[in-house]
């Protein structure tokens, strides 16, 4: 009978969220799908209550998959340069340009609110993997054990590659032993960044976000053993996966650049 109850309790709020559902901002969604799981906890309990919400939030997802199944994370920490820190850029009356983090309005917040979850910024406009380790992190207390995470999402290289144009490496740059050993590579000091929150955060996943595809021609092998080098550090670093954004990501092309002003 229990069973029963609680089945027709989640078709009803599978139904409820698909119906009664929409945003009143793109990060601010109203619904109602909630009831039901109210309603399960009121009669059966919160144990019943909590696996009944946590199997309703599954099937919601496996039938209509949308991109918001971010809910396994209640602590995620971005650690990146501009495309991570909701960077504006400003022109004043002399024609100069400006640039500046608001936060509020990165990616990161953005899932954040969308998910009731919290994302630390551990960006900043124009960051390198070389610059996060040897200061800025610590500078800023991003190593701070009051501020472990349950995933991390590393998002730096285009200014080690691209603007500065350091040297690359491979994972034989890294020491998985002692990252203080690791070659001064881009490499080196990206290995040493995960090394370094695993020891604050064991049980934490990662995850490493390639570059775009782009229509200019300059950098494409750069971006290719940037890549390469992404995908052999899962290997190397067990819960750790890649965001493959030259595969799976939006063509940045003189279309779209020019369409977001890029």
């Amino acid at each position: 009978r229990n069973l029963v109850i609680c089945a027709m309790m989640a078709a009803l709020a599978i139904v409820l969220s698909y119906t009664t559902s929409f945003y009143i901002t793109p990060t601010i969604k109203v619904g109602f799908s909630g009831l039901p799981n109210r309603l399960v906890d009121f009669m059966f309990g919160p144990v019943v209550g909590a696996i009944f919400g946590g199997v309703k939030d599954v099937l919601k997802f496996l039938i209509k998959p949308d991109g918001g199944f971010f809910g396994i994370f209640r602590t995620v920490a971005v650690v990146g340069d501009s495309l991570s820190s909701g960077e504006f850029e400003s022109l004043d009356e002399k024609g100069n340009m400006g640039w500046h983090d608001y936060y509020e309005y990165s990616w990161g917040q953005y899932i954040a609110r969308k998910n009731g979850l919290t994302a630390y910024n551990f960006s900043k406009g124009g960051m390198t993997a070389k610059v996060y380790m040897e200061s800025f992190a610590e500078s800023r207390g991003f190593w701070d054990k009051d501020k472990a995470c349950q995933a991390y999402v590393i998002a730096l290289g285009v200014n080690d590659l691209y603007n500065k144009k350091w040297e690359l490496g491979s994972i034989e740059d890294i020491n998985l032993e002692d990252w203080r050993k690791n070659a001064e590579t881009f490499a080196g000091y990206y290995g040493a960044i995960v090394s370094r929150y695993k020891e604050i955060s064991p049980e934490a996943k990662f995850f490493f976000v390639t570059f775009p595809r782009e229509s200019r021609r300059e950098g494409i092998e750069t971006t290719a053993q940037m890549i390469d080098l992404l995908y052999k550090l899962t290997e190397i670093f067990d819960n750790s996966y890649v965001i493959d954004l030259y595969k799976y990501g939006p063509y940045y092309d003189a279309e779209y650049k020019e369409k977001f002003n890029l």
